[in-house]
């Protein structure tokens, strides 16, 4: 998926290489790990003009909001459309270890309470039934959803929880939200992430 960045609302003309509208806008931030809760992020936008008026409108209201978080530009994406937002991630525990959860994402990922935990180094098997133990997996059953996007999604299961196993305690903490799941096509898009690391826990993060 194409990612453009952008310093600020004046090049944007200049550095949009081809994206295709409609478009997300986010905000890149070290010192701003969940944008959703400040309002840096600004989906459905139709065109030029009205993206550099979202990218001053997310440094204004984060500007008051956050007046001691550096902004060092926007990031661009072409949205993508989906039947499912999904949600995949870890927290490093001392005693445990990576520690990964799997269930319906997007921006009420904590309200929905949808989550299977579970521990690195699942096969397949497992995978398939991590995602039919949650609600989001279920309805994706339930409504017909193409074998082939739940395959892709076991898939990216397996390959992040050998991720987490591999990074060990180098990574706290890690989000991957949302996952965009469309039905019939078989595909399945991390569209945003967020990665933790130990020597920024508690005022800044890396994320992407």
């Amino acid at each position: 998926m194409k990612n453009v960045f952008i310093p600020n609302a004046a090049d944007v003309a200049t550095r949009l290489d081809g994206l295709e509208f409609p478009v997300v806008a986010k905000v890149e931030s070290v010192d701003i790990p969940h944008r959703n809760h400040h309002g840096g992020v600004v989906t459905d936008i139709s065109g030029v003009a009205e993206l550099g008026e979202a990218i001053e409108s997310m440094r204004d209201r984060i500007g008051c909001e956050l007046p001691q978080a550096r902004i060092d530009g926007f990031s661009v994406q072409e949205q993508v459309e989906a039947s499912y937002e999904a949600y995949l991630g870890w927290k490093y525990d001392a005693t445990f270890g990576p520690v990964l959860s799997f269930g319906s994402g997007g921006v009420q990922v904590e309200e929905l309470s949808d989550t299977e935990v579970f521990f690195p180094g699942v096969g397949s098997e497992e995978a398939l039934r991590i995602i039919g133990s949650t609600r989001i997996g279920s309805r994706m059953l339930n409504d017909g959803a193409d074998g082939t996007n739940v395959e892709h999604l076991a898939d990216l299961i397996v390959r992040l929880s050998r991720i987490a196993g591999g990074l060990g305690s180098s990574v706290l903490e890690a989000d991957f939200n949302p996952i965009m799941i469309r039905v019939g096509s078989g595909e399945v898009k991390i569209v945003d992430m967020l990665l933790v690391a130990p020597k920024l826990r508690g005022d800044s993060a890396l994320a992407d």
